[in-house]
């Protein structure tokens, strides 16, 4: 069955039809791979939904298969979320990887690191957009009583 929501060609709202084949064919190769039992993607543009895919198994015991109306659970999304938001941008040119992002955001220009006794020095250089898209960014998550949050 088809979802009760607006439906759209992709090319009607700026979305290319040959770039979600190369969706679904890397969704597909995962599940293959048996990296994952299954995937679910979906994609709305301008309000209206352009993409719907599945792949592989709701459950593998059962063999129940994958679709639109499997209930899943998301856990900590912000991530690749936020991560995709960036990749937009850097397509965009609006950034490099390797540039400090300092230049963008200048409250993070000169930081600093803790040492083992709990007194912090200078880092060794500026945290890159690569560092913050691989999480080797240092960042921590300010949920502790440790001197780094």
């Amino acid at each position: 069955t088809r979802p009760p929501l607006p439906i759209s060609t992709p090319e009607a709202v700026g979305v290319s039809s040959a770039r979600l084949q190369q969706l679904s064919a890397w969704s597909d190769g995962w599940v293959e791979a048996g990296k994952i039992p299954g995937m679910l993607t979906m994609m709305m543009r301008k309000g209206k939904l352009v993409y719907l895919h599945s792949s592989g198994h709701a459950n593998v015991d059962t063999g129940e298969p994958m679709n639109e109306r499997t209930l899943l659970r998301f856990y900590s999304m912000t991530k690749p979320i936020v991560s995709v938001c960036a990749m937009v941008a850097y397509e965009r040119g609006l950034f490099q990887l390797d540039e400090p992002i300092s230049i963008h955001l200048p409250g993070f220009a000169k930081p600093r690191v803790v040492l083992p006794g709990g007194g912090t020095e200078p880092a060794a250089r500026e945290i890159t957009f690569r560092d913050l898209l691989t999480h080797t960014a240092g960042l921590a998550y300010g949920d502790s009583e440790h001197a780094v949050d």
